[in-house]
């Protein structure tokens, strides 16, 4: 359990219970996504195998024409498959929320509906993979760099016959810039990791904006919703031990756990003053941040509304004699609520 609330246990919890009743068409979920890596996977293996019968090619021109054509088919399919993982991606993360923030059965349309954004979800994973890459490439630039220069001082002292204490301390440095390459490229994922539910959560924010969003929400949580990652591991050795037929109840029950991890952090982050309700179409009526599994968007739970019309409040503060002050009604900025 962390000190700041993050309670795994409490997030799978709530992720089992909030499926019920919505299995079916999470699983229609699971099966769609399925079926695109499926024809993905297939489409590759085709062409790996037209690649491995080049070499039964004698004719260099018809050989390279054959090269430049299976290059291009690759080409395509690697565009077409990345653009359909990134709708996939933001549709799922629309459907899943609304299974963490609903009471009532969340359909197939939820999910259906959200690739009319494809494009955001295309520049999402554009801008996502791009800081990640800018991110990764200077440490292990370097790190190659470092790799190279090592294994040739090596190589030149193994045919001479002397040490070079250079090159392996190069090869030391490249180790670690990779070590660190590494360590970065999960930083910077899990950092980045909340972008697709910002844009699922809200339709009025923007691709730019929903990486800021997502740096915000998990920057204290970083190492949280690492282990959390780990813990389905198991899970995700299952899935692939079953041919992926298990696969149909492990991405269910991760995206909702995951769904139930951003509401926390979001609500989290209204409590802080990080971020505005207003922001995520929601507004203030009161004085608490709304807790884990509130909706994404309507009313919140709050005390019963004033039953006097401000008309006849202000007249009966009017009516008090004037050296009794008029106490100002108790706000706590903890108890606000949203709507």
């Amino acid at each position: 359990m962390s000190v700041k609330g993050f309670v795994r246990a409490e997030f799978k919890q709530s992720a089992k219970e909030k499926l019920n009743g919505n299995w079916t068409a999470a699983i229609a979920v699971s099966i769609f996504y399925v079926v695109i890596v499926g024809i993905y996977l297939s489409g590759q293996m085709v062409i790996n195998t037209q690649v491995e019968k080049l070499g039964y090619v004698t004719d260099p021109m018809l050989a390279f024409q054959a090269l430049k054509g299976a290059f291009i088919t690759a080409s395509i399919i690697f565009l077409i498959g990345s653009a359909l993982n990134c709708a996939f991606q933001l549709a799922a993360s629309k459907f899943f929320l609304n299974v963490a923030s609903k009471s009532s059965e969340v359909g197939i349309g939820d999910f259906l509906g959200y690739f009319r954004y494809v494009l955001k979800a295309i520049g999402a994973g554009l801008w996502q993979n791009l800081w990640i890459g800018i991110w990764v490439s200077i440490f292990m630039i370097p790190a190659a760099v470092a790799f190279g220069a090592g294994g040739t001082m090596l190589t030149g002292s193994a045919i001479t016959g002397e040490s070079s204490p250079i090159g392996i301390v190069a090869m030391g440095i490249g180790v670690v810039l990779y070590i660190l390459g590494i360590v970065v490229s999960i930083i910077k994922t899990i950092s980045y990791s909340q972008m697709y539910f910002v844009l699922a959560n809200e339709d009025s924010i923007g691709v730019l904006r929903s990486m800021r969003i997502s740096k915000v929400l998990t920057k204290n949580y970083l190492g949280d919703i690492f282990v959390l990652g780990l813990s389905f591991i198991l899970w995700y050795l299952l899935a692939s031990f079953t041919f992926g037929l298990a696969y149909v109840y492990v991405f269910p029950y991760t995206m909702t756990t995951f769904a139930e991890t951003y509401i926390f952090l979001r609500n989290r982050a209204f409590e802080e003053g990080s971020l505005e309700p207003e922001e995520f179409g929601l507004r203030k009526v009161g004085g608490q941040a709304p807790s884990v599994g509130v909706g994404i968007q309507g009313t919140f739970p709050t005390e019963a509304p004033h039953t006097l019309p401000q008309a006849e409040e202000t007249f009966h503060q009017e009516a008090q004699p004037f050296h009794q002050e008029v106490e100002p009604s108790p706000t706590n900025e903890s108890d606000s609520k949203y709507e």
